[in-house]
């Protein structure tokens, strides 16, 4: 870890301000401050970033049902994929989390199956959709109700339709730059948890002959002027052991 590029001052007063914020997603809520607490006390060793986190992690699993958007970026995804995250990364243990996330899954399958009109992106759409469903996947690989797993496999594969589709249109497709990267790093992490091999390799040779195209620096991060959150946390992953990769998809 680089200690010295970090501003610690700025995300605790990003903490402080979020203190006791409504919202739950993870731009602008408990979910992100939730996540950054925990980033923080891995970054620095403090079990006090750890304590925060929980708390406020328990606030969010207190009022989740009271989320009406299912994207990403704002919503129930976003919310569950952080709950998922803290349990597989040992953070944060709750009696019912994993009766929590069979809903949220329950919610986010009947949203892909009967609403398909919505957007790709990570942020509101898609791929938001295919990122917490690999997670949710990942665990339920070794903790398997064989129901529960089934039911999200049929899911991704609804995603991973919709997806490749639309990376048949080449050039044409709705896909920016930062949308065929995101699929990219996730459909090769679907392939090793082997899950639909064929499919996930045609996909992937969509989206190598796609960024080939891409310049490096279209895809790497902007700077950062006016930190807000997503800044941070993207700023805490880029900077920890393990968690580069992850920094794209914040």
């Amino acid at each position: 870890m680089r200690y010295d590029n970090i501003n610690k001052d700025i995300i605790d007063e990003i903490l402080v301000r979020n203190a006791n914020v409504d919202s739950l997603g993870l731009a602008t809520g408990r979910a992100g401050i939730a996540f950054l607490c925990f980033l923080m006390g891995k970054y620095s060793g403090s079990v006090e970033y750890f304590t925060k986190g929980r708390e406020h992690l328990d606030y969010l699993f207190a009022h989740i049902y009271e989320i009406s958007d299912l994207s990403f970026v704002d919503g129930l995804a976003g919310a569950g994929w952080t709950l998922e995250f803290a349990v597989q990364s040992g953070w944060y243990v709750n009696e019912g989390h994993d009766l929590l996330l069979e809903e949220v899954d329950d919610i986010i399958y009947k949203h892909i199956t009967f609403h398909r009109n919505f957007p790709l992106s990570l942020d509101k759409g898609y791929i938001g959709y295919y990122f917490y469903l690999y997670y949710r996947l990942k665990r339920n690989r070794k903790e398997a109700n064989f129901y529960r797993s089934l039911a999200l496999k049929e899911c991704t594969i609804w995603v991973m339709g919709k997806l490749y589709n639309e990376m048949l249109q080449g050039d044409k497709a709705k896909l920016t730059e930062k949308d065929w990267l995101h699929c990219h790093i996730l459909t090769g992490k679907f392939r090793s948890l082997k899950i639909q091999d064929n499919i996930t390799a045609d996909m992937l040779a969509e989206t190598q002959k796609m960024l080939l195209k891409i310049p490096r620096q279209s895809l790497e991060s902007r700077e950062i002027k006016n930190w807000g959150l997503l800044d941070a946390l993207r700023s805490l992953l880029r900077q920890t052991n393990g968690y580069f990769s992850l920094s794209r998809f914040i």
